[in-house]
């Protein structure tokens, strides 16, 4: 949820709300990352009714992700 509400804020030019001291980290991935990861499942017959995690390798502190938003 980190994306869905900073985006409102730097969109209407408010600040951005962090809670803590905004070291927390989280994983972000583009879309063209995750279409290809689902592409990939769609043609892989063992991924039929099985769960998937898509993330990204990159962990980035909330703090310099709301610095760049």
């Amino acid at each position: 949820m980190v994306l869905p509400n900073f985006v409102p804020a730097a969109l209407a030019g408010s600040s951005i709300r962090l809670f803590g001291d905004g070291q927390q980290t989280r994983n972000f991935t583009t879309v063209w990352d995750s279409v290809d990861a689902i592409v990939k499942l769609l043609r892989e017959l063992k991924a039929y009714r099985e769960a998937f995690n898509i993330g990204g390798l990159l962990q980035l502190p909330i703090r310099k992700r709301a610095e760049k938003s």
